[in-house]
């Protein structure tokens, strides 16, 4: 299974996607994909026109549009949108009150946004440094180094601390993208929850993903002196559905257990991977 129809599948169980106006936000999930889900038309916004190569010239059962777009100036009209469908976004969204906002307008009432976002900032690899150097790849996920140490050291000391590991030039890539690139937005656990109750939305489901071990105490007091509104630096994604207004107990029912389907699925993809 590809991971655009992970995500899909996953959305499609907890907030539905059959015959609805979606909006994506951030990404482009192939129409060939799409098609599947039987959306009534599917509109596919980023900043990045690069993401839409191959994918704008589409004929199938639903209307597909792919715009170049900042979800913090959505050039659509207030209630254009029955569902809203971004992953991997929020963390490099740069204004994300702004955009929070720009959402909640769009959004037809009762209409729902489903999000799955990260690794944030303040986690382990929120950094998230995705380096080519010399025919090699220096990913996040592979240990470029240690966890948090983003959030702990002075670029002067992560710095001396790779080129103990990689040669200088390198180590100053690594540095560069960590404390210079604008691809982040830096934002701690403690502010993703501050927006989302600033917010218009209604919060119908929020599920916090862990990653690893916790910080030992003096790594963690580092963390928090350094970034006062992180909560929990082991926080590295959020799950989040929320709604614009009170969705029925209907909805909630179907939500949760198209949560409870999934998770189960994953359990049985893991114990059983040839046959699920």
């Amino acid at each position: 299974m590809t991971d655009e129809k992970k995500y899909m599948d996953f959305a499609k169980s907890l907030v539905g996607l059959r015959h609805q106006d979606v909006l994506e936000v951030g990404g482009c999930i192939s129409p060939e994909v799409i098609t599947d889900y039987e959306p009534r038309s599917w509109t596919s916004i980023d900043v990045n026109p690069k993401r839409f190569e191959g994918k704008t010239t589409f004929n199938g059962n639903f209307t597909f549009t792919a715009e170049n777009m900042s979800v913090t100036d959505i050039k659509h009209p207030d209630n254009s949108f029955d569902r809203i469908f971004s992953v991997n976004c929020f963390e490099h969204v740069d204004d994300l009150k702004k955009g929070m906002d720009e959402m909640f307008r769009v959004l037809r009432p009762g209409g729902k946004l489903f999000t799955i976002f990260g690794p944030i900032w303040s986690s382990p690899v929120g950094h998230h440094t995705w380096i080519e150097y010399e025919g090699h790849i220096y990913h996040f996920m592979n240990g470029v180094f240690p966890d948090w140490d983003h959030l702990i050291k002075t670029r002067s000391e992560l710095k001396s601390d790779l080129e103990e590991r990689y040669d200088e030039e390198l180590a100053e890539n690594i540095c560069r993208y960590v404390y210079d690139s604008s691809d982040i937005n830096r934002l701690a656990d403690g502010d993703y929850e501050k927006n989302l109750k600033d917010s218009n939305f209604r919060v119908n489901l929020r599920v916090r993903k862990k990653r690893g071990k916790k910080p030992s105490k003096k790594r963690r007091e580092a963390i928090i002196y350094n970034y006062p509104s992180c909560n929990d630096p082991t926080v590295t994604e959020y799950l989040l559905v929320v709604s614009k207004g009170k969705i029925s107990i209907r909805d909630t029912f179907t939500m949760y257990f198209g949560l409870v389907s999934q998770l189960m699925n994953k359990i049985l993809q893991k114990v059983f991977p040839r046959s699920v």
